[in-house]
């Protein structure tokens, strides 16, 4: 009994020699990893994880949006306005841009909205100081991405680079699915 055993033992593990290695083939093949989007200079990857529609209403019609919080007594808030306009006003742009206004007058928003000819940047959102600590920010101007409502990044400072931002964007939504 033993050696029909080990006669069979014998017999199998040279048929698997012969045989070859086993290949298996998942049933579903996984996804090739996504490329990383680059965040431009000076974005960091959010800490916060207050969802955007616990700060603003936003109906926008992509998936990314691009949140700036800025005051009117801030000189680098008032600076960046044009560049935001200028973005949104693309109809290439991938993304939303929603601008947070911290406690000023109507009226003098719409007064530096005009000298400013600022056309496309929504003027209607405003919120208060503590809007700064939901969103994990320290000073303003304070910027944020997000995508599908989530944060994933966020900048304190001015922003400069219209093209940086715009190429973001475009990786985001790619990374997304919200691309025409």
């Amino acid at each position: 009994m033993k050696t029909r055993h080990a006669l069979a033992a014998l017999l199998l593990a040279a048929t698997a020699a012969l045989a070859g290695p086993a290949v298996i083939l998942p049933i579903n093949p996984p996804e090739p990893p996504k490329a990383e989007c680059i965040p431009p200079e000076g974005f960091l990857p959010a800490s916060a994880a207050t969802p955007l529609n616990e700060l603003v209403k936003h109906d926008g019609k992509h998936k990314v949006a691009l949140l700036n919080v800025w005051a009117l007594w801030c000189a680098p808030c008032r600076a960046e306005l044009p560049l935001l306009d200028q973005l949104a006003q693309r109809e290439d742009a991938p993304f939303d841009i929603i601008t947070l206004n911290l406690g000023d007058d109507g009226a003098q928003i719409d007064n530096l909205f005009a000298d400013l000819k600022i056309n496309k940047l929504p003027r209607d959102n405003s919120g208060d100081s503590g809007l700064l600590k939901k969103l994990g920010g320290v000073g303003l101007p304070l910027s944020a991405w997000y995508v599908d409502g989530k944060m994933v990044a966020k900048s304190t400072g001015a922003l400069h680079d219209g093209d940086a931002l715009l190429a973001y964007a475009q990786c985001l939504a790619k990374q997304a699915g919200d691309t025409p």
